[in-house]
């Protein structure tokens, strides 16, 4: 058996506030992901504070060991403490000058944000002779990109939607073709542990050489991402998997829960309404990300105490008092109320302990129970979560659709 390997990347993200964890990074598992499936191998993600000598030896020593591509996020901003220019110019030895029409462009934009119109501004129109200049549809700063030896350097705005939209409108265009062929299949699961979705995988992935396979776990969701130089046998491969996930997978692209969500009932012509606890209203959150959403979600309730759930949702005293607020009992309530009182065809509910505090050996803490009310009645599921408050309440939020994204596919 013969392997091919990959064309490989680097990745530098620039950034104070990412290494003192400030800030979550977004830029680095996009750019991963993304070069991947363009035919490069991320071989290295590094993470530096905005120091201009650590960038410039980071920058000289990726060159070094050249690879195919460098993309640099962050630091070209129009502060002092953006030093990415200067810091690739040392690197490479080049000069660097402010640009007219890259000056034109950056000032347009500033004046269109409000921005004073200074020397400050300008600094974001420095480009280095015989490098291109991208202008940024969403901020300010251009990015950038210069060529040495068999390395193209990318320098990239570090807020993640504006590097994303200039990755995709700019830098693939220019690098569609030069990495090696590879092909990938994602399916995207949810309501299953890592660990049961990587068993119920690998029994038939014994059957298929020269694939490989990574489980990519969030709170509530695992993706599973298979690839192979081979594009038929992948797609039988992925066939095969598929049907061992079963009902489990929600998506085979891109799409995110809550757009598979939304879709499902706006084939359907239907609505659902929310009653929350624990979660303080994310699943609304989540059903309202995606555009368009009104044809489908008119609103929610977000009831903490139990003197909302019996206000708002109509759950009996009696009830809360014989089973608690996190119960399978309390979760149907809530539903049925929800869905009686706000008028749509669905309703889910979530009551639960988020922690760290309120478990009990009966109800410990990342208990959850969700609640689902249709056309066809009500139900409920329970599971028990790990993780911190915040891990568990996005599962919440995440699993409470899933329940209703396999009723929409069964009914």
């Amino acid at each position: 058996m013969t392997t091919r390997r990959l064309s490989r990347a680097e990745i530098v993200l620039v950034g104070t506030e990412l290494v003192c964890g400030q800030r979550t990074d977004k830029n680095g598992p996009f750019l991963a992901m993304e070069l991947s499936r363009a035919g490069f191998e991320p071989a290295r993600i590094t993470m530096l504070p905005d120091w201009r000598t650590s960038v410039a030896a980071e920058i000289a020593e990726a060159m070094d060991r050249g690879p195919a591509l460098v993309c640099v996020c962050g630091g070209l901003g129009p502060t002092s403490d953006d030093v990415t220019r200067e810091a690739v110019a040392e690197a490479l030895g080049v000069g660097i000058l402010i640009d007219g029409a890259a000056r034109a462009q950056v000032r347009g934009r500033a004046a269109r944000f409000g921005d004073v119109i200074d020397e400050a501004i300008d600094r974001q129109a420095m480009v280095f002779p015989g490098a291109r200049w991208y202008p940024n549809g969403i901020g300010v700063a251009p990015g950038l990109s210069i060529r040495r030896g068999g390395t193209t350097l990318f320098l990239l705005p570090g807020p993640p939607d504006e590097m994303q939209a200039m990755f995709r409108n700019a830098v693939l265009p220019e690098i569609a073709g030069t990495g090696q062929v590879r092909f990938s299949r994602i399916l995207r699961t949810a309501g299953l542990r890592e660990v049961a979705v990587a068993e119920m995988a690998e029994t038939v992935m014994s059957n298929w050489q020269a694939l490989s396979v990574a489980y990519l776990p969030a709170p509530g969701l695992v993706d599973v991402v298979l690839s192979s130089d081979d594009g038929p046998k992948l797609d039988a491969a992925a066939s095969a998997v598929r049907a061992a996930l079963a009902s489990g997978v929600y998506a085979e692209d891109d799409r995110s829960l809550e757009e598979v969500v939304g879709a499902l009932l706006a084939q359907r012509f239907e609505r659902v309404v929310t009653a929350e606890s624990c979660t303080g209203g994310l699943v609304a959150e989540l059903l309202t990300s995606v555009p368009g959403s009104s044809r489908y979600f008119p609103g929610g309730v977000v009831a903490y105490s139990n003197e909302l759930k019996q206000s708002l949702l109509g759950v009996s005293r009696e009830l809360l008092d014989r089973h608690g607020a996190v119960s399978g009992e309390a979760a149907t309530a809530m539903a049925e109320g929800a869905r009686s009182r706000l008028g749509a065809e669905w309703a889910i509910s979530v009551t639960g302990i988020a922690g760290p505090d309120g478990g009990t050996a009966d109800k410990p803490v990342g208990l959850v129970f969700h609640g689902l009310a249709g056309p066809a009645g009500v139900e409920f599921s329970r599971h028990t979560l790990g993780g911190d408050r915040t891990a568990v309440r996005t599962a919440s939020a995440r699993l409470a659709l899933d329940l209703l994204r396999r009723r929409l596919t069964l009914s």
